[in-house]
């Protein structure tokens, strides 16, 4: 959430700022069809672990993928070798 990357940034303070309206584990619960997550392993404005988070709460759907790429600006970056797959099921 807004919320938890505020919080990431400027420590517990960040907890009174930027309250989210969208829980993005809580909605996850609404996803059923195959899921891609693609993340920079290097991002310095949300840490990866954020999509890991989302990730493993995509437990009851059958198809999903996280491609973790090891740059921060997936735009910037041209991809001219196999990317790493962090996890897959």
């Amino acid at each position: 959430s807004v919320q938890d990357i505020i919080k990431g940034i400027v420590g517990y303070p960040g907890h009174f700022f930027g309250a989210s309206y969208w829980n993005n584990l809580e909605a996850t619960k609404n996803i059923h069809c195959p899921t891609l997550l693609i993340h920079g392993e290097r991002d310095t404005l949300i840490p990866a672990e954020h999509s890991k988070a989302l990730f493993r709460s995509l437990a009851h759907v059958q198809r999903k993928q996280i491609v973790l790429l090891p740059h921060e600006i997936i735009v910037r970056y041209h991809i001219k070798r196999p990317y790493h797959v962090q996890y897959r099921s």
